[in-house]
């Protein structure tokens, strides 16, 4: 296998160093693509499209942070790993670094081992993004092929048969039913809008081959509480729950929230809209009366979010199905179930390098648990 490096280095002796570590191998043949500042690496990025870039931070012309923060803008080039190489160990310039884009970071002087691992790790790292990538979009286009149907027919069937009343009978109806077979007609309309919405969202979250940009969130209390006062909360939690924008007040009143303070390492967009996505599921099927709770605890390595709430028992075969597009107690709830919102949740959280799993399907709670990455562990090193 080739593997392709650009490296961009101002120094003459320290690329010359760097480049006595890559020695081919068995399995792998190195080639290294010399740069002398960002500007020049940017441009040979283009041309050359390496497998990965070792990159300084202090150099002429165009820095370090610069570079990967426009690497990142360019949609060609924005999934190659980058590490970061360079003298600076203070916490800013690596929270500065990562928060651009930067995939790892090494502090002069290391040694030739800890280079060649940290590399073939980024490397392993996009191979398996890869596959996911390409294993999400196959169970995204079975999970199409089985439920698309069903769930354009539903709101279908409101639209094609109130229009035909209307045609046929329309003259003969008393205002009053005419006005509720328009509304009939619009609700079908609107829910077809947004199942397909939805389907194109997801699936264009899952066919995301770039890498979101990471940011440091500072996750507490009132943090949560704002965001989901905005706007676009209203949106998703009240559609999710009503099928129309909610006061942040109808379901603020229906949760208790209890969060340790915590620096996140997400991107931020992404993580709003994963706690958009749950809250709106654990809201829509809670039991009346009952509240929603959001638990945060901090046990040094990760951070653990849990949702909770009382409500219908999920189905035996719900933790088999998970990620797969799911209706559930569709004989007595005709509405949407919960697949959606735990597939988007799920591929956003892969992205952010989190995982989630279930710890509770029987009702007293169902209770969701999330591993959110932190900060503390990269900026240790």
């Amino acid at each position: 296998m080739n593997v392709r490096i650009l490296l961009i280095e101002d120094s003459t002796a320290q690329r010359l160093y760097i480049r006595s570590f890559f020695v081919n191998r068995d399995d792998l043949t190195f080639e290294v693509v010399e740069a002398k500042d960002g500007a020049q690496g940017l441009a040979l990025a283009s041309s050359t499209q390496p497998d990965a870039i070792l990159c300084d931070i202090n150099m002429p012309v165009m820095d370090g942070f610069e570079f990967i923060a426009r690497l990142r803008q360019n949609p060609d080039l924005s999934t190659i790993p980058v590490i970061m190489i360079t003298s600076l160990s203070n916490r800013d310039a690596m929270r500065r670094a990562m928060g651009n884009g930067a995939d790892d970071y090494l502090t002069k002087p290391f040694t030739s081992k800890e280079l060649v691992e940290a590399l073939l790790g980024q490397l392993q790292k996009r191979q398996r993004q890869a596959q996911q990538t390409k294993a999400s979009l196959d169970s995204l286009r079975q999970s199409v092929l089985s439920s698309l149907p069903h769930e354009l027919h539903t709101p279908l069937t409101s639209i094609v048969s109130g229009s035909e009343l209307l045609l046929h009978r329309g003259e003969r109806m008393t205002p009053e039913r005419r006005q509720e077979v328009v509304e009939m007609i619009h609700r079908g309309g609107k829910r077809l809008m947004r199942t397909i919405g939805r389907y194109l969202e997801l699936i264009e979250i899952r066919s995301r081959s770039r890498v979101p940009k990471m940011d440091f969130i500072s996750i507490e209390q009132t943090w949560v509480e704002t965001v989901l006062k905005d706007p676009l909360g209203h949106n998703i939690i009240g559609g999710a729950i009503t099928g129309e924008p909610q006061d942040s007040g109808d379901y603020l009143a229906s949760m208790e929230i209890h969060l340790e303070p915590a620096v996140l390492m997400m991107n931020q967009k992404d993580l709003i809209r994963i706690i958009y996505e749950l809250l709106a599921n654990a809201l829509k099927f809670q039991r009346p009366g009952s509240k929603v709770r959001v638990l945060g605890t901090d046990d040094g390595q990760s951070y653990w979010l849990q949702i909770e709430n009382e409500g219908s028992e999920m189905p035996a075969s719900f933790s088999s199905l998970l990620g797969e597009f799911m209706q559930f107690s569709r004989d007595t709830q005709e509405q949407q179930g919960i697949g959606f919102g735990l597939s988007i949740a799920g591929a956003l959280l892969g992205q952010n390098n989190g995982s989630m799993k279930w710890i509770g399907t029987d009702g007293y709670p169902n209770a969701v648990k999330l591993r959110l990455p932190k900060t503390q562990s990269m900026l240790e090193r």
